[in-house]
């Protein structure tokens, strides 16, 4: 979805399961804004990230309630590269409140390459679980299952320039452009969070908010084992 600079990457995506035709939307998601303060700050991210080589990262977390009296789109997701690189791979669940009204969407992305968006319902409530694992030679696999509606869908993807620099999961307020305002989620529990197989606090994370023109936006709690929550503070 969004980058500082942004190389060139061909993504060839296979869709296992047999799911109805994915849409394909112009990238939303992407890599964080950040700006230059100790504590780590960005107009789109709020959550961990951990830097350094990664094959795997995992994570559950249960869809809140998103009011859309604010309009714009907020998504949850885990995902590899992103922050110290010009590529992410990542899947995840967008909440659209563009037109007024919510809609929950589930996706996938190779970022740069447009974000594909798939069939399978899921609302406020359902509990979701994101695996995103590369595979070798710029290969990646990428699953979302919802517990609560029994269903799991898995992608294979390749991309170029991919770097596998660091693994994240990550709150995203999301759009073309001006990125709008961030619609009220609430609170955001993430849980059983690992990479490579490890509790996700062994490897030192990085914590980051949401914060524009000088209004913190999000609050990310602290981090335990694989454990933590974001929660909404102002639009």
């Amino acid at each position: 979805m969004r980058k500082f600079t942004v190389l060139s990457a061909a993504a060839v995506l296979v869709a296992a399961g047999g799911i109805a035709s994915p849409a394909v939307a112009q990238g939303r998601h992407g890599a964080p804004h950040r700006a230059h303060h100790r504590t780590h700050q960005s107009s789109n991210w709020a959550g961990y990230v951990a830097g350094g080589t990664h094959k795997t990262v995992v994570t559950t977390w249960v869809n809140p309630e998103v009011d859309c009296s604010t309009r714009g789109i907020v998504s949850w997701w885990d995902g590899i590269d992103g922050q110290d690189s010009n590529t992410v791979e990542q899947i995840g669940v967008d909440a659209n409140c563009e037109s007024g009204s919510l809609r929950y969407e589930p996706w996938y992305e190779l970022y740069p390459q447009d974000s594909v968006y798939f069939d399978e319902p899921t609302e406020a409530g359902d509990t979701m679980t994101a695996t995103t694992t590369y595979d070798g030679d710029h290969r990646y696999t990428m699953t979302l299952a919802d517990s609560t509606k029994d269903w799991s869908k898995t992608f294979h993807g390749t991309a170029s320039g991919d770097q596998d620099v660091d693994a994240e999961v990550i709150v995203e307020a999301i759009g073309s452009g001006d990125i709008p305002p961030c619609p009220d989620f609430g609170t955001v529990s993430f849980s059983k969070t690992t990479v490579d197989d490890r509790a996700f606090a062994e490897y030192g994370p990085g914590k980051t908010d949401l914060v524009r023109d000088d209004t913190q936006l999000t609050a990310t709690g602290d981090l335990s084992g694989g454990d933590f929550s974001v929660r909404w503070l102002h639009s």
